[in-house]
């Protein structure tokens, strides 16, 4: 589905009056005494900072979504993907595609500076103290690479969440991500990005896919429900089914992967496969087959051996004093 690409602008402090109109309860009336407030230069600074932001994200993002960027304030913004033919995504399931994920981090130094911009955009005084207290705070802190990226489209919203490098087993790097926007029978002419986490995150190439529900795609439906094993037993360590598939299929199965599972097709030992990145599979051939998996307990023959073994030795062992020792001790 073809696309434009705008930043939402409604929070986006760019002009002097826009201040004017922010919430009493965030700015401070200049009361405190022997403190240093910012100047009208550098309220303006950090005004054309974000207008120079804005400007930066148009140019980015003319081709399509490349760019999700914070503004001077570190405060994330939010775009809109506007749709050029709404009408084709009715009766239709819409699919955000975001390919080539990269990050920019938030280091001390920006934060620092977010800090800075919001207590001038604030009015707030500039005490030194305080600002070596932040740039001290920033120095023990850091970005671990974890974001989230939402979307949402007609009351629908799903989102790609990467985990930080500190989550240690549960750290999986993500540089694509397929959302599901899901299904209506009605247009939908807008879908709204937003992000928390990074400074930035940069984007390869985002498409947006309308998949069509109609005959073609509810016989497809059918035809994968009803490609299943027939006569399926499962037992302790032990299932079994038969395969009635016209053309080669892989067999998905949503017992998490092991090297202990042994696949066999009509008693013939086929070897297992990863399907859906974390569960055990293969591929069957076409026409009827009986299918098994069995689970074998990995490195437990070879345990039992060692174990074999090391009872062996210590019985010899204890033997062998019993025999030798004891009699060298009676001399």
């Amino acid at each position: 589905m073809a696309y434009q690409t705008q930043l939402d602008q409604t929070n986006l402090l760019t002009k002097p009056e826009q201040l004017d109109q922010l919430p009493a309860s965030t700015r401070s009336n200049r009361s405190q005494p022997n403190a240093t407030y910012a100047t009208a230069q550098q309220i303006k600074a950090i005004l054309k900072e974000n207008t120079d932001i804005a400007n930066q994200s148009v140019q980015k993002n003319r081709t399509g979504l490349h760019q999700l960027t914070s503004d001077a304030l570190g405060n994330q913004n939010q775009y809109e993907l506007t749709i050029k033919n709404p009408e084709q995504t009715r009766n239709h399931e819409l699919y955000l595609k975001l390919e080539g994920i990269t990050v920019t981090p938030l280091d001390a130094a920006q934060t620092a500076a977010n800090k800075a911009n919001r207590a001038v955009l604030a009015n707030r005084a500039l005490v030194p103290l305080n600002q070596l207290t932040a740039i001290r705070n920033n120095l023990t802190s850091y970005d671990n690479g974890s974001f989230v990226i939402t979307a949402s489209a007609h009351g629908m919203s799903n989102a790609v969440t990467q985990l930080g490098k500190d989550e240690l087993s549960n750290y999986l790097p993500k540089h694509q991500a397929l959302l599901n926007l899901g299904y209506s029978a009605k247009s939908r002419k807008t879908i709204t990005i937003k992000f928390d986490g990074p400074a930035a995150i940069n984007i390869k190439k985002t498409r947006l896919i309308a998949v069509p529900f109609k005959q073609n795609y509810h016989r497809q439906i059918k035809r994968l429900q009803q490609a299943r094993l027939h006569q399926l037993r499962l037992q302790k360590n032990t299932v079994t089914g038969i395969s009635h598939e016209p053309q080669k299929a892989v067999l998905t199965t949503s017992i998490p992967y092991s090297s202990g599972w042994q696949l066999s097709i009509d008693g013939h030992p086929t070897n297992t496969k990863v399907v859906n990145q974390a569960f055990v599979g293969g591929v069957v051939p076409a026409g009827n087959h009986r299918i098994r998996l069995t689970y074998h307990t990995p490195g437990l023959l070879v345990g039992f051996i060692i174990t074999l073994i090391t009872s062996l030795c210590l019985a010899g062992s204890w033997l062998w004093y019993l025999i030798v020792i004891r009699k060298s001790s009676q001399k």
